[in-house]
């Protein structure tokens, strides 16, 4: 719990930059009553900050951990850390004075949206950082794609050296 209290990403990116350490691998590594312990703590701190006019009891929290185990294997505590807080400021939608296992899943299947949007785009970002700039000198010999189709149509009407250029070397 102490670790809970101290993570504090700001966004999904900031998830992807953390230790990646999902409840999966801590089931396997601690067991699943540690990882039960430390989501019904997190659960519940979450469902005390709303004031609603029914709460959740201690059946619907166990079987709400279990789905979210089942569907969310591979979040981090990091994730747990950033979806409560964006639920908190309205992202998902209001409540309306209810909080239940429905409600949250529905919440963490757009949270999941989302953090796979997240994930595309630091992919994305990931491997440009690797291309260098596109290379301004050309091959010897050689033409893209669009300069192939642009010489076949010339050749197709008549134009020889054009023609010339589309035949295989001998």
């Amino acid at each position: 719990m102490k670790y809970w209290e101290t993570i504090n990403p700001m966004s999904i990116k900031d998830v992807f930059h953390s230790p990646e350490i999902t409840i999966g691998e801590l089931k396997r590594e601690k067991g699943i009553t540690w990882v039960r312990a430390i989501m019904v703590k997190v659960l519940n701190s979450f469902i005390q900050v709303y004031s609603t006019t029914s709460t959740m009891n201690e059946i619907q929290v166990a079987d709400t951990i279990n789905l979210i185990m089942e569907e969310y294997p591979y979040y981090t505590l990091e994730d747990f850390k950033v979806f409560f807080k964006m639920v908190k400021k309205g992202y998902f939608g209001e409540s309306y004075g209810r909080i239940d296992g429905p409600i949250i899943l529905n919440w963490m299947r757009r949270y999941d949206m989302c953090r796979v949007q997240e994930a595309e785009e630091v992919s994305i970002e990931e491997c440009n950082s690797h291309k260098g700039p596109p290379s301004t000198k050309k091959m010897k010999g050689c033409i893209t794609y669009v300069e192939y189709q642009m010489l076949k149509k010339k050749a197709g009407n008549g134009d020889k050296e054009d023609i010339g250029l589309l035949k295989t070397p001998a």
